[in-house]
């Protein structure tokens, strides 16, 4: 079975560490919905994944309140594809 792109993101940011770039800060939310770290720090990349291996109950809050933050601003249904409905009309 095919799974959407809403749910590789939701699943990507279920136990995001990424590096700290306006991207990425658009995505994740430090402490809320994932860690951002230093691009060029290896270790702090490693110390963030090492702490969500160990940390379950941390890691499933991060993940359900990335996955309430990508429904919220990202579901086609209900916020993508009105908004796209809403530019073509600005066009004519």
């Amino acid at each position: 079975m095919a799974i959407t792109n809403i749910e590789v993101l939701i699943r990507f940011l279920s136990t995001a560490k990424a590096s700290d770039t306006a991207p990425m800060r658009e995505l994740i939310k430090h402490n809320e919905t994932g860690f951002l770290v230093d691009f060029f720090d290896v270790n702090a990349v490693a110390e963030q994944a090492s702490y969500l291996l160990n940390n379950s109950t941390e890691r499933q809050g991060l993940g359900e309140t990335a996955k309430d933050f990508v429904l919220q601003k990202y579901d086609l249904q209900s916020v993508c594809l009105s908004s796209q409905q809403e530019w073509i009309r600005s066009l004519v």
